[in-house]
């Protein structure tokens, strides 16, 4: 067998193990949306409160049929339509609710969201929408009902969207710790083969593999500054997840220029500063350095830790005054809210 084969032999074993397991788990999610079913038909009930057993029956076969789906489910995918399909006939436990229950079940379905974060402005618009006629169940039960059963479809999707804004945040962070973990490898690695060239005396590649060397560092310095702002739930919309990708590469972008012209801008000698008594210009003169491994050790530590500060600073306002050209009236506006 083949070196190919056996990759592609052990490729098919992992998927089917994950397809195994995901079948476990939904078969587990299934029969727990069974059991919410049974549980709210086990509720006591006043004697004029009649359970629509027309409907239970529908529900309970259609949650039966789901689960010996599952069972023969040959993606994951199919699995995952499933357990949706399975949450949404749970949603009908609001026409199986007794009539007094409504009322507290529709208010730990609001808070429910509340705790999770979803924004004010939602919530507060589902209760203007739903919370009246959730009060008024004792006396229009069916209202009640109906508006319930939009309730818990709503709190639904709020919470299959929090957990793929959770997934969604998770893999952005890894991929950015990778990033962080890799970048200052390359960076130094590009600051000594800049060295190496500066020693061999040629400038026309000393010059570009040491800019290359300061974006490397830049981009460090975003992502450090970009995965600590990694946003929560609460002070962002569904739409705003879509073009979060859009906004990390503008704020990389900013970094790395940032990085670039306050690198230049310490070159030049147009921001005087020095650490112990070394500028930045000097750090960058290979003809002022001593040639000893103390010294390139220092320049290397400097000229990473510097573009990897700028990086880090890419929301300061004077980078987005130099890069976008924003003044000192839009700056106000967007403080005051007049914009």
């Amino acid at each position: 067998m083949g070196i190919r084969e056996l990759l592609k032999k052990r490729k098919l074993a992992k998927l089917d193990l994950q397809l195994e397991e995901r079948r476990t788990k939904a078969l587990l999610q299934i029969a727990e949306r069974k059991s919410d079913i049974e549980l709210m038909v086990q509720r006591p009930r006043s004697t004029n409160d009649t359970l629509n057993s027309v409907l239970l029956e529908e529900v309970r076969q259609t949650l039966t049929t789901l689960a010996e789906n599952a069972q023969h489910a040959d993606h994951i995918d199919k699995l995952d339509d499933l357990v949706d399909e399975a949450d949404k006939q749970s949603n009908f436990n609001a026409y199986l609710c007794p009539r007094g229950e409504i009322r507290n079940e529709g208010h730990l379905a609001f808070e429910l969201m509340e705790w999770w974060g979803v924004p004010k402005s939602e919530t507060t618009r589902l209760r203007a929408l739903l919370e009246g006629k959730v009060e008024r169940a004792d006396d229009e039960p069916e209202d009640g009902r109906r508006a319930l059963f939009a309730l818990f479809n709503e709190r639904d999707e709020w919470g299959e969207y929090r957990d793929d804004y959770e997934d969604a945040m998770r893999i952005r962070a890894k991929r950015l710790f990778r990033a962080i973990m890799f970048l200052p490898i390359l960076a130094v690695a590009t600051f000594c083969l800049a060295f190496y060239f500066a020693f061999l005396h040629a400038p026309v590649l000393y010059g570009p593999i040491l800019a290359l060397g300061i974006i490397f560092a830049g981009w460090t310095g975003s992502c450090v500054s970009v995965i600590s702002k990694l946003p929560t739930l609460e002070v962002c919309l569904s739409e705003k997840l879509d073009s979060y990708d859009r906004l990390i590469w503008s704020r990389l972008s900013v970094g790395t220029i940032a990085s670039v012209i306050g690198c230049a801008f310490l070159g030049w000698g147009l921001i005087p500063i020095s650490i112990q008594g070394h500028s930045f210009a000097g750090v960058l003169d290979v003809n002022s350095n001593s040639e000893s491994p103390i010294g390139d050790a220092f320049r290397v530590l400097v000229l990473l830790a510097v573009p990897l500060l700028f990086g880090f600073s890419e929301r300061i306002k004077l980078f987005e005054r130099l890069v976008f050209g924003k003044g000192r009236k839009a700056e106000k506006q967007k403080h005051t809210g007049t914009e």
